[in-house]
């Protein structure tokens, strides 16, 4: 009589379509796993990025509040004279010089948009102050430091009373008058879907401090 015989136990080990399936599953997970680790690098390098393009607006806001706080008058044998050019698209005033300088005493700043090959460039420069000297600064004598690249526009604003009669509010201008204004608004447009992000910055000058001409 032939045939298997009752209770005979089953050999070890998998069969092929066991096996198949196996692996197609591990694939699969692979698949998924590497999927994901892809996905978790674009999400870090993009968070990378924007954190980098916040800290760069960060740190240019900071330096340029810094420097138009210590907007002051000059104090000189007349009386009290503000070196202060206000228009829509340029600043030009007097403070004290860039710790960096490594020379004392008052210089005058300017903030403008320059043209460059991607857009506009947004710019501080600075010279060391000279009874003579006027705005616009000569730019191979001054010194300058690029502080944006790639800027669409620059629009400055005023807040004060310009013939002081109590009339505040905000001006375009702010030029030839003997005082400073209460605060100065400074807006940057930045190119559609940049990545960086430009808060209104408003300074508010050290309208009180004078400085004696030299």
């Amino acid at each position: 009589m032939t045939g298997t015989r009752p209770g005979r136990p089953r050999s070890g080990g998998f069969t092929l379509v066991e096996l198949l399936v196996a692996l197609t599953l591990l694939g699969l997970i692979f698949v998924a796993l590497f999927g994901g680790l892809r996905f978790g690098t674009r999400t870090w390098e993009t968070g990378n990025q924007r954190s980098e393009a916040f800290a760069e607006v960060e740190v240019m806001q900071s330096l340029l509040r810094r420097q138009l706080a210590q907007a002051v008058t000059l104090r000189t044998p007349k009386g009290d004279q503000a070196v202060f050019v206000g228009e829509g698209d340029r600043l030009g005033f007097a403070a004290p010089g860039p710790s960096q300088t490594g020379v004392g005493g008052l210089y005058l700043f300017e903030i403008f948009t320059e043209p460059s090959d991607e857009n506009h460039r947004l710019v501080l420069r600075w010279q060391i102050h000279r009874p003579a000297l006027e705005f616009p600064l000569d730019d191979e004598e001054s010194k300058r430091r690029v502080l944006l690249e790639n800027v669409e526009g620059l629009r400055f604003s005023y807040f004060g009373d310009t013939e002081k009669r109590k009339d505040v509010q905000w001006n375009d201008s702010w030029s030839d008058l003997e005082f400073l204004p209460k605060l100065v608004l400074i807006e940057v447009a930045l190119p559609s879907g940049d990545g960086r992000y430009w808060p209104d910055l408003i300074v508010a000058p050290r309208s009180t401090s004078s400085a004696n001409l030299p």
